[in-house]
């Protein structure tokens, strides 16, 4: 097995090898830092509600996602194309594999993801931002299309996604340093106010826990469960990087910059942010707080605070919807490439884009914020794409086993420990979210189909890989030249 080495010359060269060090670490970091952070400390504070086990889910979620991301730094030296999951599915498992894969992420993790963001931005930060001087009914009907219909939310949100896939179509350099101000920019100053709130401690703010795991009737371990949950989810996006890998240059040293430096840079800055909403909030505040940074804000700052907290949240999911159609771009032209989608899909613009697969990403994402579904459909994927993590990641081990001599400019560190742990960590998720479906008190007041539908995505995981190989099968046997005659 002979992987391709470099791939900036596919596709009639066109593909150019332009992203630096901290283009890598700003995909990285972009596609992780959205609105988990601020939504999830309320979550992991009901369900751990010690000071100690608190900081430590958001540790241990760091380390989990460092262990996949030494897994993909070395898939990605291996293979140094555009696709991330595709690819490397397809080299471990096969093209049925692959084939579902693609589908799944493209549509529903990507595509969901772009819709969601977009109108999210419009629904909560933009009124808020905009509200002292445009006064607009954001929840009025523009357009009315039959059964479906056109908010001013969901016009914003059209109009938003389309001016990023504009800036993405412009080229992939400009792509890389408005995602470098989108992402970084954000993150230092979360960083800086953080650290800032922490020296200047303790803050008359804060209010106490009242309660106990046994208050809440809540055993520690159901309670690390629940919280780890929240966590894992906040820190997703830790990949990101591996669907460009054909645009790094000298991708034997900046994928695994991206994957690990970005990793690491999130989630020390998560730990930061983390402390800093206790010390403003405390555990008790923090619990009654729905979104923790504009609640912290809020309580420093009064309304100015609040402005301002909203604006930051606002600048950093801009940089996680650019970062999402940037990745989720690469796999419709990885599956072009390989005549899953349209061949035209695969091809490569002038300004070295994948301008059809661009623009194919946002049709369909503008069709999900329209019909109203892109939220169902990012919920229905979600535990497949735990599984399909867990897979990319066992390719690492099968691969080691089937061609240990394949050229690996990167060995991903701790290998097998750290990579075994992102495996188990993230199938032992799928078990409970499983367990929650098929057992009516592990979820309070969600009737059987709110139970059952993000695990309906494994189910269509598993259709598509069955009508792929059956139609795969029959394509191969038709090939196949008729056995002469004795």
């Amino acid at each position: 097995m002979t992987p391709p080495r470099d791939s900036s010359r596919a596709n009639n060269g066109k593909i150019r090898r332009v992203i630096g060090p901290w283009g890598t670490v700003a995909v990285v970091a972009g596609s992780m830092v959205g609105i988990g952070i601020f939504l999830s400390p309320r979550i992991v504070a009901e369900q751990m509600p010690t000071l100690g086990g608190y900081l430590f889910v958001w540790l241990f979620g760091g380390f989990v996602a460092l262990c996949g991301a030494v897994a993909y730094a070395e898939l990605g030296s291996i293979f140094p194309r555009s696709g991330g999951d595709y690819v490397f599915l397809n080299a471990a498992f096969g093209r049925s594999t692959a084939v579902a894969g693609g589908w799944l992420l493209f549509l529903g993790v990507f595509c969901g993801s772009v819709a969601t963001m977009s109108v999210a931005v419009c629904e909560y930060q933009l009124p808020v931002l905009l509200g002292p001087v445009v006064d607009v009914d954001w929840s009025a009907e523009l357009v009315a299309l039959g059964p479906l219909s056109i908010t001013g939310v969901r016009a914003a949100g059209l109009a938003l996604l389309l001016s990023l896939t504009v800036l993405n179509v412009l080229g992939t350099k400009v792509s890389e340093r408005a995602q470098i101000l989108l992402s970084l920019v954000p993150i230092a100053i979360l960083l800086l106010i953080s650290v800032w709130v922490l020296v200047t401690g303790p803050h008359d703010t804060a209010i106490s826990a009242t309660e106990s795991f046994d208050d809440r009737n809540l055993s520690p371990v159901a309670g690390f469960t629940g919280a780890f949950l929240a966590v894992y989810f906040a820190y997703a996006g830790w990949n990101a990087v591996a669907y460009i890998a054909g645009e790094v240059k000298d991708y034997e040293k900046n994928l695994p910059i991206g994957l690990i430096g970005g990793t690491l840079l999130v989630s020390g800055v998560y730990a930061v942010m983390a402390a800093a909403f206790v010390a403003v909030l405390g555990m008790g505040g923090l619990t009654q707080a729905m979104e923790a940074g504009t609640a912290t804000a809020s309580a420093l700052w009064g309304d100015h605070g609040e402005l301002v907290a909203v604006a930051i949240i606002a600048i950093g999911l801009l940089g996680s919807i650019n970062a999402t159609i940037f990745a989720g771009s690469r796999i419709a032209a990885a599956m072009g490439r390989d005549g899953v989608l349209p061949e035209v899909v695969g091809k490569w613009g002038p300004r070295s884009t994948p301008e059809v697969a661009l623009w194919l990403q946002a049709a369909v994402s503008i069709l999900l914020v329209v019909s109203g579904t892109f939220e169902a459909l990012l919920e229905l994927t979600s535990v497949a794409m735990l599984l399909l993590g867990s897979l990319v990641v066992i390719a690492l081990f099968l691969l080691r086993q089937k061609h240990p001599d394949i050229e690996r400019p990167y060995r991903a560190m701790g290998y097998p420990v750290l990579p075994a742990i992102f495996v188990v960590v993230s199938l032992s998720i799928v078990v409970i979210s499983l367990y929650r479906a098929v057992e009516p008190s592990s979820v309070n007041d969600m009737t059987l189909v709110e139970r059952w539908f993000p695990l309906l995505g494994i189910a269509l995981f598993a259709l598509i890989f069955a009508i792929h190989r059956i139609l795969s099968t029959r394509s191969s046997s038709e090939s196949q030249p008729p056995e002469p005659s004795p």
